[in-house]
This record gives structure tokens, sequence and C-alpha cells, in this order.
């Protein structure tokens, strides 16, 4: 039986985005499933990992082609309103 931690471990140095994503769902449900178990008394081998995983290279996108961000946001608002006071 494969150990949570450890399974945790290897997703976190992937590289590929989306291989990281499917496989933390993998790992959720095979969790649920109590097909994997925690053992706090292994120790884990971190040494082995490139934590946490990149990709090569990220994606470049040109800046007129990058979307506008709205100044209208609950994140601006609040910032904005914590300089007033």
């Amino acid at each position: 039986m494969t150990e949570l931690r450890e399974a945790a471990l290897e997703i976190l140095a992937l590289t590929e985005p989306a291989a990281k994503v499917s496989q933390v769902f993998e790992l959720f449900d095979a969790y649920h499933q109590g097909s994997i178990r925690v053992n706090r008394t292994q120790a884990l081998a971190t040494q082995n990992h490139c934590l946490p995983g990149r990709p090569e290279k990220p994606i470049l996108v040109p800046p007129l082609d990058v979307p506008r961000r709205k100044m209208d946001t609950s994140f601006v608002t609040a910032l904005a309103c914590s300089y007033r006071i």
C-alpha cells in the first residue's frame, strides 16, 4: 500500500501542471477509497526530489494579449478604503 505523504511529495515534484493536477485528484480519490494510508512513523526522503516541481519554461504571452484587469474589484476597493483612513 502506498503512503500518502510519499505520494504527495512525488506529485509536488512533477513539472507538468496538468499531470500534477490529475495526480492530486487521483490521490484524493485513493485516500477516500482507503487504498492509501498515512504512516506517521515512516521517514520521508525529500532529498531525492526537486521541490517544488516547476515547468521548464513559462508560457510567454505578448503584453497586448494579456486581458486587462478591472479596477472595480473588491480587492481594489478594500485597498482604496485602507488608504482613506
